[in-house]
């Protein structure tokens, strides 16, 4: 019998992949929410945050990444959007890659009726029209506006 107490908790590891003054943003649609947000996703029970990382580069944009360096987990409660009773714990890491080019990108972002539950697009965005409230989410927000006020060029 488990008599370990369980705790609600999700863990999340994101990359920012900049190239040519532009940012790879996943735009994503599940439980009928349209999203954008960075590539990524959840911490698998046996995995570090950094094997998390390149296990979700290689399924959602095909490519390998180098070793990601951390660069910032935010300091406020953040409560899942999806689950009740759930805290999510954002971990922000730059990356980089050699394989960019085989990346499959939109040439345009899609919109909420278009996008079945599920899909992904990944899309190259100018670093210059992201602002505090590009992001969908709490901690992505947090997050954009942290490099920007410490000055720090995610590439």
């Amino acid at each position: 019998m488990n008599t370990k107490k369980t705790f609600p908790f999700t863990i999340r590891v994101y990359g920012l992949l900049i190239h040519e003054e532009k940012l790879l943003i996943a735009e994503e649609k599940w439980f009928d929410t349209y999203m954008l947000k960075l590539p990524g996703g959840g911490l698998e029970y046996g995995e570090s945050p950094e094997e998390c990382l390149i296990r979700e580069f290689q399924e959602e944009c095909g490519i390998k990444i180098k070793k990601p360096e951390l660069l910032y987990i935010p300091e406020k409660f953040i409560p899942a959007r999806f689950f009740d009773n759930v805290q999510v714990i954002p971990l922000y890491y730059r990356v980089t890659s050699a394989e960019i080019a085989k990346i499959h990108t939109a040439d345009s972002f899609s919109n909420n009726e278009s996008m079945k539950n599920g899909e992904l697009n990944l899309l190259w965005v100018e670093l210059s029209i992201i602002d505090d409230n590009f992001f969908s989410f709490p901690g992505d927000r947090e997050m954009w506006k942290y490099i920007k006020k410490q000055g720090i060029t995610p590439s």
